[in-house]
């Protein structure tokens, strides 16, 4: 009950420290003495009804703009993704023309730099580059180096066996195979069974005689027959 009034003393303290701040913010032209706060003289339901109704007015003002905010409909909706997706297709169709004249710029830029300056750098590397031959295998290029050696030394090896069948072929001589081992009969000189010429015919004779033919025969050697 007593925390509901005030007594003088409290106000006497509350116009002494009202005054001390006043000396402190007071300007040469300002009074001396603190004013009086304004004290409002009207009744408490006039006082209760202006602060609802500037609450009552507030709240109005706030749901005001949410009311202007409305949401749309399935048409609408529909509408407005067609408008949208018109434009980005215009959009990309643009870019893409944007691109392809870019491009042709610089095409036509590249052809006049090559035919007033020769080749470009470009060009130039992509030769440079096309003419490089890519490294083989290791592997590979060890087994072609060991068959090609294998390759020399029996050429080699060749070249030294002819020289020496030569050198055989030339110092060694095979026996023939054809023997003479007689002559046919009826062919032998008559000059020594005749006693009845001369010693001239005798000596023409044994001339003639040396000048018959003999026909040999042959007969194959041992080492023919085991040829065959």
């Amino acid at each position: 009950m007593s925390d509901r009034f005030i007594s003088e003393k409290e106000l006497d303290e509350a116009k002494k420290r009202r005054q001390e701040e006043w000396k402190k913010v007071r300007e040469p032209t300002d009074p001396e003495e603190v004013p009086e706060e304004e004290v409002d003289s009207r009744p408490l339901y006039d006082r209760l009804k202006e602060v609802r109704d500037r609450k009552q007015a507030e709240y109005e003002e706030e749901h005001r703009f949410r009311n202007m905010i409305r949401g749309l409909d399935a048409d609408e909706c529909d509408f407005l993704s067609g408008v949208e997706s018109l434009r980005a297709k215009q959009d990309l169709e643009k870019s893409k023309e944007e691109k392809a004249l870019l491009s042709e710029i610089d095409r036509a830029q590249a052809r006049k730099n090559v035919e007033e300056n020769g080749p470009s750098i470009s060009d130039l590397r992509i030769k440079s580059t096309g003419g490089i031959v890519p490294k083989e295998n290791k592997q590979a290029a060890i087994l072609r180096m060991a068959v090609k050696r294998k390759s020399d030394t029996g050429m080699d090896k060749c070249i030294e066996k002819r020289p020496l069948l030569s050198a055989m072929s030339d110092t060694i001589t095979f026996p023939s195979a054809l023997k003479v081992i007689g002559v046919l009969p009826g062919m032998a000189n008559y000059a020594s069974s005749s006693n009845s010429n001369s010693d001239s015919n005798y000596d023409s004779d044994s001339d003639s005689s040396s000048d018959l033919p003999i026909l040999p025969v042959l007969i194959p050697s041992e080492k023919e027959d085991k040829n065959k």
